[in-house]
């Protein structure tokens, strides 16, 4: 069977997915922020609850595959996809969605540093310009002159960075374990960190429908978000993919102002285009370096320097 063809020769079916994978993560964060009001450590639990209860079957049909071999590194991406997630919901039901989806947008940034601080790889110059006007952004996004400074923009900020260390961390495992390894056990583990804070606020929760299906939203949709962005990735280059990624601004400013009535003024456009310049710039920065990689033109030294900065996005 013939696939079909894109733009520039690309499978338009990549493509597809490459556009709807934002769209399903801006879904599922709105869906955070309509959740009712309980406390955010409810929250975190239902959403890993359902989640695993979505994947149960995929993972008891390879049962085989779920013995670890990096015990201690499933620990450690565990704990800060957890952070993350924990910062990532706070942020998001105390911000604006479009602000909130913003800063979390901050990941591609991180990651060169945290590959640099993990892995000792160097960093060109150019990137450092890039981090530097992406950093430059919250300026704009942040807006400290209207009082927007608080620790929720911090949370989002810390929900990217653990994020980074996460993704960083993911390729670690994948030289050992498989993809559906890593997933049982950062939903298995997430579950029994997340379950006694959980237990400790615990609220009087009612019975009602109502109640329960914005929780059973959140994991739809964020389980279909990882289904769609692992067929992108699949399908066309990873730096297209990347590319599209921040289509989840647009898509959280349109929910915003259709549900909450948010609106996005000048200023933070301006923060916007700020960070995806900065954001695509490393990202396409990559691509260029693992081709010449290829070609035999770079040096190993300088073959290390990006090496494992493949753009891991939101392995939430």
């Amino acid at each position: 069977m013939l696939k079909l063809r894109g733009i520039s020769g690309l499978d338009s079916r990549g493509i597809a997915f490459a556009i709807l994978a934002p769209l399903l993560y801006a879904a599922k964060s709105a869906a955070v922020k309509f959740a009712p009001s309980v406390r955010i450590e409810v929250i975190v639990f239902l959403r890993f609850f359902f989640d695993f209860l979505i994947l149960l079957p995929f993972f008891l049909m390879n049962l085989k595959k779920l013995k670890p071999k990096q015990g201690g590194m499933h620990l450690f991406r565990t704990l800060f996809a957890t952070a993350s997630i924990f910062c990532s919901v706070y942020g998001i039901r105390h911000l604006a969605l479009v602000d909130a989806i913003i800063l979390e947008n901050m990941l591609p940034l991180f990651i060169p540093i945290v590959v640099w601080i993990w892995h000792k790889e160097k960093i060109s110059s150019a990137s450092w310009v890039a981090l530097f006007i992406g950093f430059s952004s919250l300026f704009f996004i942040l807006k400290p002159q209207l009082n927007l400074l608080h620790l929720a923009s911090f949370a989002s900020i810390g929900a990217a960075f653990a994020t980074a260390i996460s993704s960083v961390s993911i390729k670690t495992l994948s030289k050992t374990e498989s993809p559906i390894t890593i997933l049982f056990y950062f939903y298995l583990i997430s579950s029994l960190i997340t379950l006694y804070p959980c237990c400790q606020h615990w609220e009087n929760i009612p019975a009602a429908p109502s109640f329960w299906w914005p929780f059973v939203l959140i994991s739809i949709f964020g389980v279909s978000f990882q289904y769609a962005i692992t067929k992108a990735y699949s399908l066309v280059p990873a730096h297209v993919v990347g590319s599209f990624v921040y289509f989840s601004v647009l898509y959280s400013a349109f929910l915003g102002w259709i549900i909450w009535h948010e609106k996005f003024d000048a200023m933070q456009m301006c923060g916007a285009a700020l960070l995806v310049s900065a954001g695509l710039f490393i990202l396409r920065s990559n691509q260029r370096s693992i081709k010449l990689k290829k070609s035999g033109l770079l040096q190993t030294a300088s073959n290390r320097s990006l090496k494992s900065q493949s753009p891991v996005v939101f392995p939430k």
